[in-house]
């Protein structure tokens, strides 16, 4: 009916809006090919976060991460972040065994 016929122009035109530029997939896989095989990936949400939700202390990302960790044994984290000093504040708490 008219609703799936809508839902359909809806994906179209939201598989053309959402698609990187070829200059971005460019980046995108140079990137991933620098990555290890597998590694556990954390987003550490900062910047207008604060409007939706209070943000979470780094402690609760790390904790989450730390059991993630011990479970797969998977030491490698990627950290995004918008805070730049996200990174300063994990290395010096250095929370993962090995240091990871």
């Amino acid at each position: 009916g008219d609703e799936a016929s809508l839902l359909w122009w809806f994906s179209l035109v939201q598989s053309f809006v959402l698609r990187p530029s070829a200059s971005l997939s460019e980046v995108v896989a140079r990137h991933r090919a620098s990555l290890p095989d597998r590694y556990l990936g954390m987003h550490v949400r900062r910047g207008h976060k604060w409007v939706e939700t209070p943000p979470l202390p780094l402690e609760a990302y790390v904790t989450a991460v730390s059991n993630l960790s011990i479970t797969t044994g998977i030491t490698n984290v990627l950290v995004v972040t918008e805070d730049n000093e996200v990174e300063a504040r994990l290395r010096a708490m250095n929370p993962l065994p090995g240091g990871g």
